[in-house]
């Protein structure tokens, strides 16, 4: 199999290239692309793989010198790992139309993002 790789400068420009036929696939950040496929013209046109291609070490930035905020940030969000409100919002996020367009990503969590909730790495304080 021959292929050509085709540079786009952001996102939104990569996703018209495929909707134009000027190419035929787009890699990027599933929820990224469920977005773009939500907003477009005719969401029903595309679909995402369901093979994952890789996976991504995500990462919440911050203040440095905001110590009490960071406490704060990974208190709630190994709570809702914890008490399973994650889910939920999970749900409502990325598998429920979202205001105001009631556009639906339809992206369910992924069997490795699961994992991590059923297992998240919290402060001994949380379980």
């Amino acid at each position: 199999m021959s292929m050509r790789m085709i540079e786009a400068p952001d996102a939104s420009e990569a996703f018209a290239l495929l909707q134009q036929g000027r190419a035929q696939a787009y890699l990027n950040d599933d929820i990224l692309l469920a977005g773009l496929r939500a907003t477009s013209e005719r969401p029903e046109e595309w679909r995402l793989a369901e093979e994952i291609l890789s996976v991504e070490v995500l990462a919440i930035m911050l203040r440095r010198d905001d110590p009490e905020f960071k406490r704060l940030v990974d208190t709630t969000i190994g709570r809702y790992m914890v008490d399973g409100q994650i889910r939920s919002l999970w749900r409502r996020w990325f598998e429920s139309p979202i205001p105001p367009g009631n556009r639906t990503l339809g992206v369910p969590m992924s069997a490795l993002m699961r994992d991590q909730v059923r297992f998240p790495t919290v402060e001994e304080g949380l379980r």
